[in-house]
């Protein structure tokens, strides 16, 4: 009862993790061995045995070596792209001159927060980022759509993820400086400057930056990572912004949550953004 309590609770849960069952452990581990001092055959225990060693070896395999598997290669992926960038500029480079760890490489990754195991399994020295979905208090000062909510609104509302997902586009292009996501469209005062045309003036005023500062909202990357699912939202957008796709791997066969996908891809930037975008 107390094993069966403890799943139901942690089921109507928002956030689950596989970690959030492990104090189970010892009350499966105690029930299962009482059953099998119960056998009253050498034929009955081994029978036992033989069941469930299938119904939790055969799912363990699986768990650990494709379900979810995505999120673990794009890692391995990008470590061999750093090295591989990293070796062709040594190549252009004079004797004696440093290269830059991955040769320039940094990577966005539109996925939901802490998705990957990021910096653990890469290491390589190269600079990552990703959507932040930490508490109002341990908030970053300066979101990638910074310029396009007030600080009220980035500290107290929604999180970083959450305002991506909301408008996976609009918020690409907050990030990296367009000329038509001034002020905030969720407000009455963003909806009136809209209708007016006067969004540059309004994102002044309120301090959240209409036009891009010299050289663009902020630096593009030179690879972004995201799930296949999100591209009818951001594919067109991708390719403005100079982004082809690198590779796509397999991720899972059951989707458990709505912001994932099947496959995970990554995107490179090849050729350089347009001015009004970057």
């Amino acid at each position: 009862f107390a094993a069966a309590a403890y799943v139901a609770v942690h089921s109507a849960l928002g956030h689950k993790e596989f970690r959030f069952l492990l104090p189970l452990v010892p009350i499966a581990m105690a029930y299962a061995g009482s059953a099998l001092s119960a056998a009253n055959s050498a034929k009955q225990f081994w029978g036992w045995t033989i069941i469930l060693a299938v119904t939790n070896v055969v799912p363990a395999v699986y768990i650990s070596t494709v379900h979810q598997r995505g999120a673990v290669d794009v890692m391995h992926h990008i470590s061999a792209t750093a090295a591989s960038r990293e070796l062709l500029l040594a190549a252009t480079l004079a004797p004696g001159e440093a290269v830059a760890p991955g040769g320039g490489m940094s990577v966005l990754f539109l996925t939901p927060c802490h998705s990957t195991p990021y910096y653990s399994s890469l290491h390589r020295n190269i600079s990552l980022r990703f959507l932040d979905c930490s508490p109002p208090s341990f908030r970053l000062l300066a979101p990638l759509d910074a310029k396009c909510i007030d600080e009220k609104n980035a500290t107290r509302g929604p999180d970083e993820a959450d305002r991506f997902y909301k408008n996976p586009e609009k918020f690409l292009r907050c990030a990296f400086g367009t000329k038509s996501e001034g002020a905030d469209d969720d407000t009455w005062l963003g909806w009136g400057a809209a209708y007016l045309g006067v969004e540059e003036y309004v994102g002044e005023y309120l301090g959240t930056g209409a036009a891009p500062p010299a050289g663009g909202a902020n630096s593009l990357p030179t690879h972004v990572v995201l799930y296949s699912g999100l591209l009818e939202q951001v594919e067109g957008l991708l390719g403005e912004l100079g982004f082809t796709r690198d590779v796509s791997l397999f991720h899972t066969h059951a989707l458990v949550e709505s912001r994932i996908s099947k496959t995970i891809e990554v995107w490179e930037r090849k050729k350089k953004a347009p001015s009004s975008l970057a």
